[in-house]
């Protein structure tokens, strides 16, 4: 909010209260259409009605090509800001109530704001060229399946391609990215279904959105700012929106081709280009980027805060913690377990930990 108040000019506040990051700290909904359910337990809310008048308010009259609001619509825009208004306030005052300050977390927050508001440097050259040549690479795979006669539309349908694969003697219940990938890994599958199959992994692909997101919300000096989510998961990590700078693509172990970041054309394929991405991240001038990443950190945490000494062992021998949960919940040796087992040792020991429900479990 201090980066949109800064730059409409105004003179800035001394301080912000920021209720999101209060309900967010006490694991509660940061938006104010869920807060007060959670909250004050009565049916207190945003207004729907006043929220559908916000949208009308935010596109240009058909005529004027204005957002001046009519007049008619004001006392319910009046009305609608009012009520949020009270809602924050008595929101505000409950959880004032029961978040005692923490030094910590301030800290932390103060961290979070300082990071937000200095953003990161894009290489708006380098980020243009991607985003293209991701597009000519989708549009290529689009035309290999089409050959199938399977059209864009039928390759971003879960239901119209489950359809297809099981006319073609293969029964999956979704086309997740899991499934797919699961799916060309059989060396045993037929070409044009592998061609559709990778057609709709091309279509699937984020990496075309967090281009265009990072680049429709970068600030005039090509810096990408107020993306981290401060305590946006309820271990208290930051998630971010937009573009999620925290859970890139890796490149692959052999290295990125030299070429790729003076000319990311399609001919490099799909994997390449997409993990090509943390490319659009740069240095300023004079400065280097460090890629920094904590091993484990939620595991480590989460035994260290219950005592578990032994399993803390395991860390220090430079044992994967994930594997030995993986071994017990199967009942082989550590050396037996496959990557698909240790993926659930990770969620079984994640999720029990930090309490997640039955759908982590399933």
């Amino acid at each position: 909010y201090a980066l949109v108040w800064r730059a409409q000019g105004y003179s800035e506040p001394p301080a912000w209260v920021d209720t999101a990051h209060m309900a967010r700290r006490l694991g509660l909904p940061a938006h104010l259409d869920a807060l007060p359910h959670a909250l004050l337990r009565d049916d207190s809310g945003k207004d729907p009605t006043g929220e559908k008048l916000i949208k009308l308010l935010c596109k240009p009259h058909k005529v004027t090509g204005d957002f001046v609001p009519p007049a008619a619509h004001l006392p319910a825009l009046v009305a609608y800001c009012a009520r949020d208004v009270q809602l924050l306030w008595r929101c505000h005052a409950m959880m004032t109530g029961h978040a005692p300050r923490d030094v910590t977390e301030d800290a932390v927050l103060a961290a979070h704001e300082k990071i937000n508001a200095r953003g990161f440097l894009v290489d708006e050259r380098y980020l243009i060229a991607l985003r293209a040549a991701v597009s000519v690479g989708a549009e290529q795979a689009v035309d290999r399946a089409a050959a199938h006669n399977v059209s864009l539309t039928m390759l971003r349908s879960p239901k119209a391609l489950t359809a297809w694969l099981a006319g073609h003697s293969i029964d999956v219940q979704d086309i997740k990215g899991k499934t797919v990938d699961t799916l060309l890994a059989d060396p045993r599958l037929a070409p044009h279904v592998r061609t559709v199959l990778e057609a709709r992994r091309e279509v699937a692909r984020v990496t075309a959105g967090k281009l265009d997101a990072l680049g429709a919300g970068l600030s005039k000096d090509g810096r990408a700012r107020g993306l981290l989510v401060y305590h946006g998961a309820h271990t208290g990590r930051w998630t971010a929106r937009r573009f999620q700078p925290q859970n890139l693509p890796k490149p692959p172990k052999e290295g990125l081709p030299a070429d790729v970041y003076s000319d990311p054309s399609p001919s490099h394929g799909a994997t390449v280009l997409r993990a090509a991405i943390r490319g659009v991240i740069v240095a300023p001038p004079g400065k280097t980027l460090a890629v920094v990443d904590y091993s484990s950190i939620e595991a480590r945490v989460l035994l260290w805060c219950a005592g578990d000494t032994e399993h803390l062992k395991l860390f220090a021998a430079g044992e994967d913690v994930y594997k030995h949960a993986a071994a017990e919940i199967y009942g082989v040796a550590v050396a037996d377990v496959t990557k698909a087992r240790r993926e659930a040792g990770k969620v079984a020991t994640l999720a029990l930990g930090y309490g997640g429900s039955t759908n982590a479990l399933k």
